[in-house]
């Protein structure tokens, strides 16, 4: 086995050129594959943390879609046994105009009723925990708080007028208070604002009206009883969701997107095979009559095959590594076209925070380039070392024709 590393070495040094582009076609198609894995894990990662910080202590969402249902639904559902409260909440998408870039950029506004708000979302002003004026922000059906995210990146402060492109047309809003980016500050990647109910009803067109019903169950009830009391109660009026099925309707919605990215990353890595499988063909050809002098002297295929794939793993192992580092940065790169492209096709704002390599994402990476080089060393290989060693030693002796030659020469 030693003797073999030091011949596996002298080769690797012998053919430094060809050996790095072997190197580089396997860390380009791992980069690639690991940019778009860690690109689909974040995003699903992203819409679950969302859904999770805006559902905060609610076992329970009930909506309707976008066209939202009547607010009388409120009363029965609090009646529903087994239920501690429900919380009335207004959603809307406004968007909005970024003066440095002048791209348009979505806010998620929640209207909600800040008197039973507390009892399923914490919010943390930046300042104070309280507005400095309580009546004044409730009075004014324009007010905004916005978060400190939000506030940084578009240099707005508590006082400042803002204008919002929404379904029912343009709205100027007010900023009078700002959120620290804690629990439901975070959802949305921090592009979340929050007004009281009854000012976002009249400044969205949804007077009398509900977009989700958030609810909290007695400590002393099951899970799964409430919901079927709801399911049966309002079935033909209203979708009870929790958490967890909120996350895998998401998932469901863009894994087809998801699934064409990562086609798209197993076709670098077969691109990758038969480059390596290419060089290492080439490589055993220009070693024919070395290897044929082997075999003469004992060494058996199998001997011989090892070699190759010692050569190989020190290839995959060197690609595979340097890809996993590429592919964090250009998954950087990627998420913001990825996250627009997504917004765009589906009709929902998608944010992506954090980019985190797991563990299982680094093996699997290194695994997969490592296994695609091995597999490109034995299929080159294969059909080498099949020749035998008296043929090997005097080279080829056909010429190969082909039909351009044949075409030439008449």
């Amino acid at each position: 086995m030693l003797r073999i590393s030091i011949l596996t070495w002298r080769q690797l040094k012998a053919t430094p050129i060809r050996n790095t582009l072997s190197v580089l076609s396997i860390t380009f198609g791992v980069a690639l594959f690991t940019s778009i894995d860690l690109v689909n894990d974040s995003t699903l990662k992203s819409f679950t943390s969302g859904i999770e910080a805006i559902s905060g202590k609610a076992s329970f969402s009930l909506m309707a879609g976008h066209s939202g249902f009547s607010e009388t639904l409120l009363e029965e559902v609090e009646k529903t046994p087994g239920i501690k409260s429900a919380i009335p909440v207004i959603e809307t998408q406004a968007y909005f105009m970024n003066p440095k870039t002048r791209a348009t950029e979505t806010l998620n506004i929640l209207g909600v009723d800040l008197l039973r708000e507390s009892s399923v979302r914490a919010y943390q002003m930046s300042e104070k925990q309280v507005l400095d004026d309580p009546l004044s922000f409730l009075n004014q059906p324009d007010s905004l708080i916005i978060t400190s995210r939000f506030a940084k990146e578009h240099t707005l402060k508590v006082g400042d007028s803002v204008q919002f492109s929404v379904s029912s047309g343009i709205r100027e809003l007010k900023v009078r208070g700002i959120l620290i980016d804690e629990g439901p500050a975070k959802a949305y990647g921090g592009n979340l604002g929050i007004m009281d109910i009854d000012g976002a009803r009249l400044q969205f067109g949804k007077i009398g009206k509900l977009d989700r019903i958030d609810v909290i169950i007695e400590s002393n009830t099951h899970l799964e009883e409430v919901r079927n009391r709801l399911e049966s109660r309002f079935h033909s009026r209203l979708n009870v969701e929790s958490t967890a099925s909120q996350s895998e309707s998401m998932r469901r919605l863009v894994e087809g997107y998801q699934g064409l990215l990562s086609f798209v990353g197993i076709l670098a890595l077969i691109v990758g095979l038969f480059l390596v499988m290419n060089s290492m063909t080439i490589a055993v050809a220009e070693r024919r009559k070395q290897i044929g002098i082997l075999r003469a002297l004992g060494a058996n295929r199998a001997l011989l095959m090892r070699l190759l794939i010692e050569e190989g793993l020190v290839i995959g192992i060197a690609g595979s590594l340097l890809g996993v580092s590429l592919g964090k940065e250009v998954a950087r790169h990627m998420s913001g076209l990825v996250t627009r492209a997504l917004s765009n096709q589906y009709l929902i704002p998608v944010y992506l925070d954090r980019l985190e390599l797991s563990r299982e994402q680094i093996f699997k990476a290194i695994f997969l380039g490592t296994a695609t080089t091995l597999i490109a060393c034995i299929m080159a290989g294969k059909t080498a070392l099949s020749i035998e060693p008296i043929e090997a030693i005097r080279g080829p002796v056909s010429k190969i024709k082909s039909s351009w030659k044949l075409q030439a020469s008449i």
